[in-house]
């Protein structure tokens, strides 16, 4: 088991030793369960955002040295990167997904284990981190999206 401010990594073993102490922890506050995978370790997490339905840029969140969380809050290192096609394929699939197009987005994917592609694990409508200081056209973007919208 490991446990970082909020954030359980539990196996079934670690679930069934810990289980009073994590029904304690959450008997009060509302919470998500997502299952590991390993490439958040070894790879990160990619973050792709998009604004009107159409691909804006997309950032690489990896974890510190002996940690599991992506999150800058938590040592995550980011960068912005340019996705491969098969993740950029799949984010756009996502998008289609959703019929009425909000006007941004942000879809968090790992990749899958054994070569399955990509799976999404987040898709951010209210309120995500858009990472704007790492693709500086993006505040261009979306404010091109918010014209097109509403103008």
């Amino acid at each position: 088991m490991l446990f970082r401010s909020g954030t359980w990594r539990l196996d079934q073993r670690a679930i069934q030793e810990h289980q009073a102490e994590i029904e304690t922890y959450y008997a009060d506050t509302p919470f998500m369960m997502q299952p590991f995978v390993p490439s958040i370790v070894t790879e990160g997490e990619f973050s792709l955002t998009f604004f009107n339905g159409e691909f804006s840029h997309a950032i690489l969140k990896t974890p510190k040295a002996h940690d599991f969380r992506v999150q800058e809050e938590h040592g995550g290192i980011l960068q912005c990167v340019h996705p491969e096609p098969d993740l950029q394929g799949v984010g756009d699939m996502v998008m289609r997904a959703l019929g009425d197009m909000p006007l941004y987005a942000r879809a968090d994917f790992v990749r899958a284990p054994q070569g399955q592609g990509f799976w999404l694990m987040e898709l951010e409508l209210i309120e995500p981190s858009l990472y704007f200081r790492l693709d500086e056209q993006a505040p261009h973007r979306f404010a091109h999206a918010l014209h097109t919208r509403f103008a």
